[in-house]
């Protein structure tokens, strides 16, 4: 079983975006590559949101050009803005034309975890977010932390009902305090510009399209 540790945050002043694109130094750490991320992610639950309810995601991860993969995602703890999640992926080459999750999906354990939790029969996509992805990595000597620069778009009727940006630091492998240290740094130096959040893209896109002017 993977996990992910990783702290999110929005932005509270836009002009920031462009100067952490460019950032090449994180504490003592040193940036070393940047990839970019073109990303359809369709998250699957029952029709009630049962999934959504016990703060778990099963998604499907499309990356233009590259790899398909479908995500089983639930918080196991939290200290103050960090939060560490169980964390399932696995490649996956069938991909769903339509509402009907495919029968070989039910094997796989994403699925099998996200029905242990909501044993339910039917899954259907509740919601489709298109992810433009800046990943940057910094390294001590090989690649510890990455930064994630997300600006994402949900659509809705066939118009843009939500865009949002955020960012997330998450540890590949410092030692937990070093991680603490960073974010803590990290969060005092960008305080005017970043506020932590506690939400997921998921929760923050439900949030504002369940709003009366959104539906």
């Amino acid at each position: 079983m993977d996990s992910e540790t990783e702290v999110k945050f929005v932005f509270t002043d836009p002009s920031a975006w462009a100067r952490l694109c460019r950032l090449t130094t994180l504490g003592p750490l040193r940036r070393t590559r940047q990839a970019r991320e073109l990303q359809k992610n369709i998250y699957w639950d029952t029709p009630d949101r049962q999934l959504f309810r016990k703060k778990a995601v099963l998604k499907l991860r499309l990356v233009r050009g590259g790899r398909s993969e479908l995500t089983f995602k639930k918080e196991s703890s939290r200290q103050g803005s960090i939060s560490n999640r169980i964390e399932v992926t696995v490649p996956v080459r069938m991909i769903p034309l339509g509402a009907v999750m495919p029968a070989a999906w039910l094997e796989l354990e994403p699925v099998q975890r996200a029905r242990a939790l909501v044993p339910s029969t039917k899954w259907v996509p509740v919601l489709t977010m298109e992810t433009d992805r800046i990943r940057i990595f910094f390294s001590g000597g090989r690649p510890v932390l990455e930064m994630d620069l997300d600006s994402v778009r949900v659509a809705r009727g066939g118009r843009v009902a939500l865009k949002h940006r955020e960012l997330e630091l998450e540890n590949i492998a410092l030692p937990p305090q070093q991680f603490s240290e960073i974010v803590a740094a990290f969060k005092k130096e960008w305080a005017k510009k970043l506020k932590t959040s506690r939400f997921s893209k998921q929760q923050i896109a439900f949030q504002l399209l369940n709003r009366p002017g959104y539906k």
